[in-house]
C-alpha cells in the first residue's frame, strides 16, 4: 500500500512539473560604444534613442541613466563621464529580441 501511494505521488509531482510553464531567467546582453558627448548630451542622446526604439513605458532619466521598457523588454543606456563611453544593456525573455533592440539602440546612438 505505501508503494502505491508512493508511485501516486510521484506521478502528480511529474503531472504537475509537466504542465508548469517552464520559467527560464531573462536573457541579457550589455554593450559599450565610445562617445566624444559630454554628460547632459549623452543623457539627451539616450532618452531619443529609447523613444526611437519604442521604449517609452517607465522611460526615467536619471543622473547617469536612461531607463525605458516596452512589454517584456528593459532597456538603459549609461553614460559614464571621464571615460568616454557609453554602456547599452537590454534584457527581455528572448535573447534574439533583446539583441535585436541592443543592435537598434546602438545603430541610432
Amino acid at each position: 500500500m505505501t508503494s502505491t501511494i508512493l508511485l501516486r505521488t510521484t506521478l502528480a509531482a511529474v503531472l504537475i512539473t509537466a504542465a508548469l510553464p517552464a520559467n527560464a531567467g531573462p536573457s541579457m546582453t550589455t554593450s559599450l560604444q565610445a562617445t566624444t558627448l559630454d554628460l547632459a548630451e549623452c543623457l539627451k542622446r539616450g532618452e531619443a534613442i529609447m523613444r526611437e526604439a519604442g521604449l517609452t513605458r517607465n522611460l526615467q532619466v536619471l543622473q547617469l541613466t536612461v531607463y525605458g521598457e516596452q512589454g517584456d523588454y528593459t532597456a538603459s543606456v549609461r553614460c559614464v563621464p571621464g571615460k568616454d563611453v557609453v554602456l547599452f544593456v537590454v534584457a527581455g525573455p528572448r535573447p534574439d529580441r533583446a539583441s535585436k533592440v541592443m543592435s537598434e539602440l546602438k545603430d541610432k546612438f
